[in-house]
């Protein structure tokens, strides 16, 4: 209501009042390489309809890349290589921004290795896959006769050969990419960042497959 110079009453007000719907801001609870982006996670609140998702690169500005109605959002136009910080903001139900943001999570994105090729050669399978920007090393792995995955090397080329291999048996590779320290390069455990192919061994004569 408006107030005169004495601190009198001197207009009438809107007796329903204007409401405003205070959320707190979201916190981001994770940030993962996964295998075609950042997966961002963050807590669930009350009274929203939908989150919106931001990030920016070292000092500048909050771009938002997306929105959610759930607690996760993966930001797929990431670039290998780069460093992103990402925070995350409330809607209400008509869209508009119901919370403010805070400093977010930051993580150096390195995208997922592709095996490009195999080719069977004299002495067994040598395998190739994409460069990764942003990645130190390879960690090479296969599904061994357990039907556990078990590491084979850790190079810093983009091809390795695995040796000593049986006739007739088909194989299953993946790589990972790793970071300076040697550390796997995802945040959530179990999430593997590439997807392994099956590979046939059928004989030693050096013929290259797709």
């Amino acid at each position: 209501r408006a107030l005169d110079s004495k601190g009198n009453y001197v207009g009438v007000f809107d007796v329903d009042g204007s409401k405003n719907l205070f959320l707190t801001t979201p916190k981001i609870t994770s940030v993962s390489n996964i295998n075609g982006g950042v997966k961002i996670k963050w807590n669930k609140l009350g009274g929203a309809s939908g989150y919106r998702v931001y990030r920016k690169e070292g000092n500048s500005d909050w771009t938002s890349v997306g929105t959610a109605e759930g607690t996760t959002f993966v930001d797929k136009k990431a670039v290998s290589g780069k460093t992103y910080t990402y925070t995350v903001r409330c809607l209400d139900a008509k869209g508009n921004l119901a919370s403010g943001y805070n400093s977010g999570k930051s993580i150096k994105y390195v995208k997922a290795p592709i095996i490009t090729k195999y080719v069977n050669t004299a002495t067994g399978t040598k395998i190739t896959w994409t460069k990764c920007a942003g990645a130190a090393k390879y960690r090479i792995s296969f599904i061994n006769s357990k039907g556990k995955w078990q590491k084979l090397a850790v190079v810093s080329s983009t091809s390795f050969t695995h040796e000593k291999l049986t006739t007739g048996k088909t194989y299953t590779y993946a790589v990972r990419c790793l970071d300076s320290k040697g550390n796997l390069v995802f945040g959530v455990k179990g999430e593997l960042i590439s997807v392994g192919k099956r590979f046939r061994i059928n004989d030693a004569s050096g013929k290259e497959l797709a």
